[in-house]
């Protein structure tokens, strides 16, 4: 399934490429052909400006278009809000953040969200160390060798 994603937003990529160079190849052709005296040309420099971070948008590979994966993932979280109206306190509504925010991230990095948790209850006490509890983080262990460290 990543790899169909994957190939998505290579897709994109390579479509928004071709537009970006069409719009570029147009603009070099406005420019030309507009009188000094019009006041256009400001107006083609701050496209020409602006296009240089459309393309560096374009070009990174973790960037995409749309805003579907962000919709879908918030999406819980949107229809459990009225539940968590009454936290109890602002400190209670700060740890459920923190505790969601862990559970998400989890799942971002493709691991089970229960195991996770219970990989993370049962050593968290022996943690002593900032980076013992850094070691204990989602994108620092590998789902696919059942919640170990990647280190």
């Amino acid at each position: 399934m990543a790899d169909t994603g994957r190939r998505g937003r290579q897709i994109r990529k390579h479509l928004a490429a071709e537009r970006a160079a069409a719009k570029r190849a147009a603009e070099r052709a406005a420019g030309r052909h507009t009188a000094p005296d019009t006041g256009r040309r400001g107006e083609v420099r701050t496209a020409k400006f602006g296009l240089s971070y459309a393309a560096r948008y374009v070009e990174h590979y973790l960037l995409s278009p749309d805003t579907n994966a962000v919709e879908n993932a918030i999406r819980p979280f949107v229809l459990g809000r009225k539940g968590w109206l009454f936290c109890g306190s602002p400190r209670g509504a700060h740890a459920g953040a923190g505790i969601y925010s862990l559970i998400e991230t989890a799942k971002g990095n493709g691991h089970e969200p229960y195991r996770y948790l219970c990989y993370v209850f049962d050593r968290l006490p022996g943690a002593k160390t900032p980076e013992d509890i850094d070691a204990l983080l989602p994108y620092n262990l590998s789902p696919a060798a059942g919640t170990t460290p990647t280190g």
